[in-house]
């Protein structure tokens, strides 16, 4: 993949290079980035890349024509770019979004600043995509939090993904289940009469039950933290009946018996509503 960062922080953008995943995948040849300058493309004497807002809101936006040249320049080393601001009307980023972007080869991100940019500038970008509905004052912040994201699917051995929230089981409606480390018993620092124990079927070690457990576990805090992914999942969960038997057609837990899945879900619903 090659991926070119627009900015007007050229410095802070090479610092993050250095760091993770974005180090390892530039050291493996995963991952080509070209720093962009803004400024670079502006016909002010000061390289000055900003003005004030028409109307009555207070700020600077980026201006038009050097944002406009810098893109120019970078669609011009491309053949098929895809073009990124990150902006906090834009979609929110999720799994599915990472996904398209990870089988891309050409990724231009604009790293907004001030107040944004020039409404114009969108006539000239593929999609606005945003990490969260609050604001930052560093759009090379969102850059990175999407790019990251992106590489993460390109390095990390594929295995790794069926144990992540919003992978989990094949499902993209689940977060990650409860995970311990040992020592598998802790004396609780709030009343040492009681210990802090790693639930007994982890420790036992049955291949088939820590499956089951982790899944009611990744269901039941998906209900508790999540509830509107829970809900989409029920959606996916497609029921269809034969006599006095049902099946679930949805591929996601096609490992599952119907029964067992009900079972599972019955659980981690009633956990919810009883919590231990």
């Amino acid at each position: 993949m090659k991926a070119f960062i627009l900015t007007i922080f050229p410095d802070l953008v090479n610092n993050f290079l250095s760091f993770s995943i974005i180090k390892r995948a530039i050291t493996k040849n995963v991952l080509e980035i070209e720093i962009v300058n803004i400024r670079d493309f502006s016909n002010d004497k000061h390289k000055k890349v900003d003005d004030y807002i028409y109307g009555t809101k207070k700020g600077m936006l980026f201006k038009f024509e050097p944002l406009y040249k810098a893109i120019e320049y970078s669609k011009n080393k491309c053949d098929n770019p895809y073009i990124i601001l990150p902006s906090p009307k834009g979609k929110l980023l999720n799994n599915y979004i990472i996904n398209d972007l990870s089988k891309l080869k050409e990724l231009i991100f604009i790293a907004p600043n001030y107040e944004g940019v020039d409404q114009r500038i969108l006539r000239f970008i593929n999609e606005e995509l945003s990490i969260g509905d609050y604001i930052i004052s560093s759009g090379e912040l969102a850059v990175f939090v999407i790019l990251e994201a992106v590489l993460r699917k390109l390095t990390i051995n594929i295995n790794s993904f069926l144990d992540d929230s919003f992978s989990l089981f094949n499902n993209p409606f689940l977060v990650e289940y409860p995970q311990y480390t040992r020592p598998d018993k802790i004396p609780n620092p709030l009343n040492y009469i009681f210990t802090l124990n790693v639930p007994e079927v982890l420790i036992k070690g049955n291949h088939n039950q820590i499956i089951k457990n982790n899944l009611k576990n990744a269901i039941s805090e998906t209900i508790y933290k999540k509830p509107i992914l829970f809900l989409n999942m029920l959606k996916y969960l497609e029921i269809k009946k034969k006599g006095n038997k049902k099946y679930y057609l949805n591929k996601f837990f096609s490992f599952f018996k119907t029964k067992e899945l009900d079972e599972i879900l019955y659980d981690a619903i009633f956990d919810n509503i009883i919590p231990s």
